[in-house]
């Protein structure tokens, strides 16, 4: 007798030990049942095996619900096992049974996002579109990892923009998680709703976010929305002048921000592009363009997003000044749609070393045309070696509305 007491309190002892080593990485119903012979107190593996008896060809979901019960006999906070169970009494059809498990599952872990996305998803399948709103809600809320998921369900089942929107909670993480999204699959509707909805809020949008909205605007057409944007995400003194519609045309700015609606450049050796303080026409820097041998014999071109009114005429003027030039000078001051076409208007430059030199450029907008490039480029060299040498400099750009057609 003492002989088998002292069987069964050795296997009792090395019982656990022995049933995580058979389960250890199997799948098998056979080995989990077999791990259970050697330790039926694991809740652990009570849940394991419970879920591959439901996602068997032929499922056993008697045994499942009995393993899941005995895992949640032992861990009643387990919301995997509840979830389980809940999933198992949809699968018979018993929602009100299945309702309760799921309940169970959300009290016990209110804050676990994939027992909430299930949630969710069990709701849709019971009709339940609100009651799924709000679980999406809660992820959208308070599961960054979920969020992504959430947002994509909630644009499938709300009609639009706005519905979304009013979905998203109105405090800072969230609504700059959902902005994010929206940014990044070019939802314009939803993400002009949704940021003058953060920027009203503290800490300020990130410039990142920022840059990546307005460039995403851009991107669309929405030229006089990112316009309107534009001084709020960049400091207004370094570049606006009233009724100039340039931005940093006197090139004052400590630095060229190089996208949005300042100056950008393009094209080879962008490098070669730099503020001067030494050659000004007037304030305390121009811009300078150099140009030197490239295989495209063309070099480098600057220009800058603007947005105009169709049908209104425009005056552009600039200072322009050159020097040591090699090859064709072929320096043009051109008007382009930003979203291309032909060109609006185009002004070739007389380059006179150590003078600067008075250009001035009239173009009507055509009906379609909202946004325009101005643009400095050279030509590419009619010579063979593509040599190309000299100097450009540019300042006191300006652009500005003289009336409609035929004032």
């Amino acid at each position: 007798m003492a002989v088998l007491a002292g069987a069964g309190l050795a296997r009792a002892a090395v019982g656990p030990a022995v049933a995580q080593y058979r389960a250890a990485g199997t799948a098998s119903v056979a080995a989990l049942e077999a791990a259970l012979d050697w330790d039926g107190t694991d809740p652990t593996l009570h849940r394991r095996l419970a879920d591959l008896q439901q996602s068997q060809l032929a499922p056993d979901l008697d045994g499942a619900e009995r393993n899941l019960r005995a895992t949640l006999s032992r861990r009643p906070t387990d919301a995997a096992a509840w979830l389980s169970l809940a999933l198992l009494f949809d699968r018979r059809a018993d929602q009100a049974r299945a309702r309760g498990a799921l309940d169970a599952a959300l009290r016990v872990d209110p804050h676990n996002g994939p027992v909430r996305w299930e949630a969710a998803l069990l709701e849709l399948r019971w009709n339940e579109s609100q009651a799924a709103l709000a679980h999406l809600r809660e992820l959208l809320t308070d599961d960054p990892v979920m969020r992504r998921p959430a947002y994509w369900l909630t644009r499938s089942l709300l009609p639009g923009p706005q519905q979304v929107a009013d979905l998203i909670p109105t405090e800072v993480a969230p609504l700059s998680g959902v902005l994010e999204f929206a940014i990044n699959y070019h939802e314009v509707p939803l993400a002009e709703i949704l940021w003058e909805r953060r920027a009203a809020l503290e800490p300020p949008i990130g410039a990142p976010l920022q840059r990546r909205y307005l460039e995403l605007l851009l991107l669309e057409g929405q030229g006089a929305a990112a316009r309107r944007l534009w001084p709020r995400v960049v400091a207004p003194a370094q570049g606006d002048t009233p009724g100039d519609l340039i931005w940093n045309g006197g090139f004052e700015a400590p630095s060229l921000l190089g996208w949005g609606f300042d100056w950008q450049v393009t094209g080879p050796d962008t490098g070669d592009v730099a503020l001067d303080r030494d050659v000004v026409a007037r304030g305390a820097q121009s811009l300078r363009v150099s140009f030197r041998s490239s295989p495209t014999g063309t070099g480098p071109t600057v220009f800058q997003n603007v947005v105009v009114k169709p049908g209104r005429e425009y005056r552009l003027r600039a200072l322009v000044q050159g020097a040591d030039f090699i090859g064709d000078p072929g320096v043009r001051l051109e008007l382009i749609p930003a979203q291309g076409g032909p060109t609006l208007g185009v002004k070739a430059i007389t380059l006179r070393t150590g003078e600067w030199e008075p250009v001035e450029l009239r173009v009507i907008m055509p009906p379609s045309v909202t946004m325009i490039q101005v643009r400095l480029r050279r030509e590419r060299s009619s010579e063979l070696s593509g040599m190309l040498g000299g100097r450009i400099w540019l300042d006191d750009v300006s652009l500005v509305e003289i009336g409609g057609r035929g004032a």
